[in-house]
């Protein structure tokens, strides 16, 4: 076993922002127990990258990836011949996916094999390996020109791949460096290297170094085995296999072990098939003719030949009536079969127009392109299915269905993600929220039956360790002599007008009691809110800085509530002034983002914005057609780390995520059960801990969630 282990850090920048997780098709991984001769005592790193025009989604180079990380372990031989023939095969798949995509997709990387004290390297495309040897510093290739940087191409770009390697040795506290040369000058990439002392220290420089739209790293420390592991940053790791239920949609086609046979059998075939049958037949007549006629006794003689006449009589009969068993038998069996190879050959044909009719990028093509490439992709899904039914697990219309729903995700820019409920409400349950203040406690709203309930997040944030039986606030309920009437919103309050009482979550009524829940205390407590004669249909409500807004939509108006000595205790200011007031009837939540400005959503899905009470141009950006046609919830995130809009359109089955400046940048939707959002409510993201809480229905779900 080596004496060395490898610490692994990664730096991801997209568009001048860093991504808190590790790149998508970045690997480090041991040997599995079913590893190849020879393999077990070895560690591959992969970093794989998009390279060229086209960017593939990421669960593409997941998916890439894995599939490497596949072939390298089941190859036998020496290391660099096992690399060379790894990548070979990845070039291959790559080709197939160009085809499957219709897209020039191309990928670069750096396959590399640590066995003992040694690492192997190869590389396609434009990669860098650098690597700190004590004071000594290498990289490969060695000419780091843009010639020289260049001179491989990527997979996907030539039928056999062309593959440089080469070999490192490493010593204790070396450091090592892939990148896709998204950087600044080599020079100052030396100069990180030489004077970092702990792999953390070069990940702050290493990022800013950063120079174009897209960067992609992995560095590694090597130390002995057992020493102390160094303070890093906090990075998000990413399993030594991705688990790819949870990031690739509808996708890729199961390995073939061999070619699949035809289905319609050959002249030949229904021969041996009938001679096969016949002969069954014979020998159960042969049975049945024992069993009527037993075998004779030396002392019978003279009775052979009555029987043998009768034998020969029954056969004649029964030869004819077997012949046409069977023919009609074989008719019948392969009526289900010409109806696949008809329904097959008629899908294909649907699925070669389809793909001419796709454009190339599907961002920049004409609205009018892209609906007819749509209406036709829907086509192929529905063909594809209709014809798998015939012939139920068909690989090949499962792949074509999988393709044509990758290809409408891709129109909608939608992503689709595993789910897992991780709660269960009342059957009739119309859920709002969630909110949570300090991801611990998690708070929803049963807007039916009119009830809150407190939840226990885990400490990773993807399940809840301990759930509320009982509500926590509801209507009817008796705190100080008042009395709860129908519950209208939740939010979370930080600091306000509550008489001292902060980080708290709060819920509106009908009447303007504005109840909160202490959670150490497990204490209900409210204030009776000022309202005007115009007070009317309250629908939701937002907080900004100490102040409390009330959305109104018969009013036509947000009031705005100023606390006086910490207290709620005046009537609401108007943030609509005048008579020209927007028409709110059909909004259905609102939000507020750290700068003031107000979004407001509407039932049709559309967002207005405002500032101070006056109008501020908002429109949608990169929307794809038929997108955002309908709005149930507005989550206004202000965590630095995913800043934007979060909307769910129930009509659409998808939450979207949108920036503040209304550029559309994903959409998620279930891998499955795909119907999982068709009661879609309300979603709340936690970037922190990389997640997505969605209602649906009186379910609640948790989902990784992507990086913008």
């Amino acid at each position: 076993m080596s004496g060395l282990d490898a610490l692994v850090a990664h730096v991801y920048v997209v568009g001048g922002r860093t991504i808190g997780a590790p790149p998508p098709g970045a690997v480090s991984v041991l040997a599995p127990k079913k590893a190849a001769r020879g393999r077990q005592d070895e560690t591959l790193f992969i970093l794989l990258v998009p390279s060229g025009t086209y960017k593939a989604p990421s669960y593409t180079y997941e998916y890439l990836t894995k599939q490497a990380t596949e072939v390298y372990f089941k190859t036998t031989g020496g290391v660099t011949s096992s690399v060379r023939e790894t990548l070979t095969q990845l070039n291959k798949i790559v080709l197939t996916q160009q085809q499957t995509l219709a897209q020039p997709l191309r990928a670069s990387l750096v396959c590399a094999v640590m066995r003992e004290n040694e690492m192997y390297v190869g590389r396609c495309g434009p990669m860098l390996i650098a690597q700190r040897h004590g004071t000594n510093f290498t990289t490969f290739p060695g000419d780091v020109t843009d010639d020289g940087i260049n001179l491989v191409p990527p997979l996907g770009a030539t039928m056999e791949p062309r593959v440089e390697l080469t070999r490192f040795d490493l010593v204790p506290d070396s450091l090592m460096v892939f990148s896709d040369f998204g950087w600044g000058s080599v020079e100052e990439l030396k100069n990180i290297l030489l004077n970092a002392r702990l792999i953390g220290d070069t990940l702050d420089p290493l990022r800013r170094m950063v120079t174009a739209p897209l960067g992609h790293a992995m560095v590694m420390q090597f130390v002995t085995e057992n020493a102390p592991t160094p303070e890093v940053p906090k990075l998000y790791s990413r399993p030594a296999l991705p688990s790819f239920s949870a990031s690739v949609p509808i996708n890729f086609p199961p390995k073939k072990e061999e070619p699949e046979k035809e289905e319609l059998p050959k002249s030949g075939t229904i021969k041996k098939t009938a001679a096969r049958a016949l002969s069954r037949t014979a020998n159960a007549v042969t049975s049945l003719s024992d069993r009527i006629f037993p075998p004779e006794r030396a002392d019978d003689k003279e009775q052979r030949e009555p029987l043998l006449e009768n034998m020969l009589i029954m056969l004649a009969l029964l030869i004819p009536l077997v012949i046409v068993v069977v023919v009609v038998g074989l008719a019948l069996s392969q009526t289900g079969q010409t109806k696949f190879e008809v329904c097959r050959a008629d899908v294909l044909a649907i699925y070669d127009a389809a793909q001419q009719l796709t454009p190339g990028n599907s961002a920049e093509a004409e609205p009018d392109k892209i609906a007819l490439a749509r209406q036709q992709w829907e086509l192929v899904r529905e063909e594809a299915l209709s014809c798998e039914r015939t012939k139920p697990g068909d690989s090949d219309m499962l792949r074509i269905a999988s393709d044509a729903q990758n290809h409408l995700d891709r129109f909608d820019r939608v992503e689709r993600r595993e789910l897992t409920p991780i709660r269960v409400f009342k059957n009739d349950a119309v859920l709002q929220g969630p909110i949570s203040g300090n991801w611990i406690q998690m708070y929803t709203l049963d807007r039916k039956n009119n009830e809150v309930y407190r939840d226990i997040l885990s400490p990773d944030g993807k399940l809840l360790t301990e759930i509320g039986t009982s509500p926590i606030i509801f209507t009817g309920q008796s705190v100080r002599g008042q009395t709860i009437d129908r519950l209208v919103d939740l939010e979370w309050m930080n600091l306000g007008g509550l008489a001292g009482a902060n980080s708290v979550p709060i819920v509106l009524d009908s009447t303007g009691l504005l109840v909160w829940y202490n959670d150490p205390f497990a204490e209900v407590d409210l204030l009776r809110l000022v309202t005007t004669q115009a007070w009317s249909r309250p629908i939701a409500m937002a907080t900004w800085g100490l102040n409390l807004y009330i959305l109104d939509a018969d009013a036509d108006q947000i009031w705005r509530y100023v606390p006086n000595q910490g207290v709620y205790s005046e009537a609401p200011e108007e943030y609509f002034a005048g008579f020209e007031r927007p028409d709110l009837e059909n909004a259905v939540d609102f939000g507020i983002d750290e700068e003031g400005r107000v979004y407001i959503l509407f039932r049709d899905g559309s967002i207005r914005s405002y500032v101070g009470g006056a109008a501020r141009e908002f429109d949608y950006y990169n929307l794809p057609e038929g997108a955002l046609k309908s709005g149930a919830s507005l989550l206004v995130d202000n965590n630095p780390i995913s800043r934007g809009l979060v909307i769910t359109d129930p009509v659409n089955q998808t939450v979207y995520v949108v920036s503040l400046g209304g550029t559309v940048y994903v959409g998620y939707r279930p891998l499955k059960p795909l119907n999982a959002f068709e009661g879609l409510t309300g979603a709340l993201v936690n970037a922190d801990k990389n997640s997505i809480y969605v209602l649906s229905g009186n379910i609640m779900y948790h989902s990784p969630r992507l990086p913008q």
